[in-house]
């Protein structure tokens, strides 16, 4: 069995030499592919490690799209490449295995699922138990009912943000207007046509997923046939969910891919 690691990183390039060698070490059949938001030699660095099959620059930018286009590009080089894998993992460059890498490719082998995620029904968030994380209305509300734009990324100071404090809490007490500055300086007006229904929920959850190839095939084909949904989360506030916003209870949940 074949398993294609997804990597996406943003420093320490030893921490993801560490990563790559344990993966190395342990599995001799998989794919490593590394999206790398960093500096030019950071990028000849990681291309010359073991192991690697290959490395792109990612697109960088916390709560952007570019994490989402690092997956699909990462599934997009799979498909062109046509090498043969059966799971795919995504992983952050913080990541390690505390257990023997062979005993996770024995467990998906031998799992009923095609997607192994957490994720939480985002209508729903008052569901959801206390040993999970879930969302307030009112982000859920900000971040994924409104198109965004980014005014200034997240290195935007704290005297500035300072600034804002009283524009913001004015006009997002407005029904059509928001202000956010969580992940920089972002402008939001609310999106006349959500693409969200009983066909098509919102879920949140985590960035970190593992799914076999055909979910992965029919993650892509979904781009393909409704590139609308897609240009939708374009312009929302964390497309993706980032690590530092969930904690996990060590339960996971499976999928079976439509």
């Amino acid at each position: 069995m074949s398993i294609a690691f997804i990597i996406n990183t943003h420093k320490n390039v030893n921490q993801i030499a560490r990563l790559v060698a344990a993966i190395d070490g342990e599995l001799s059949d998989k794919i490593v592919i590394i999206s790398h938001d960093g500096r030019e030699e950071e990028l000849r660095v990681l291309e010359g490690l073991s192991g690697v099959d290959r490395v792109v620059r990612a697109i960088g930018g916390r709560a952007s799209f570019g994490f989402v286009d690092a997956l699909l590009g990462g599934l997009r080089w799979l498909e062109r490449s046509g090498r043969a894998f059966d799971w795919v993992v995504v992983l952050s460059g913080q990541c390690y295995p505390v257990r023997p890498l062979q005993d996770m490719a024995g467990e998906l082998a031998a799992s009923p699922y095609d997607g192994i995620f957490y994720h939480f029904d985002a209508s729903l968030p008052q569901e959801m138990p206390s040993h999970r994380f879930g969302w307030p209305k009112s982000r859920v509300e900000t971040r994924y009912l409104f198109r965004h734009w980014n005014l200034l990324n997240d290195s935007s100071s704290a005297l500035l943000r300072a600034a804002v404090t009283l524009p913001r809490r004015c006009l997002n007490l407005t029904s059509q207007f928001r202000i956010d500055t969580e992940f920089g300086l972002n402008f939001g007006r609310r999106a006349a046509d959500p693409p969200f229904n009983d066909a098509l929920r919102l879920y949140g959850g985590s960035a970190w997923l593992t799914m076999r190839r055909s979910a992965a095939d029919a993650l892509t084909r979904f781009v393909d046939d409704r590139p609308r949904v897609t240009n939708y989360f374009r312009y929302t506030l964390c497309p993706v969910p980032r690590r530092t916003e969930w904690v996990s209870s060590g339960v996971q949940s499976g999928r079976r891919a439509a």
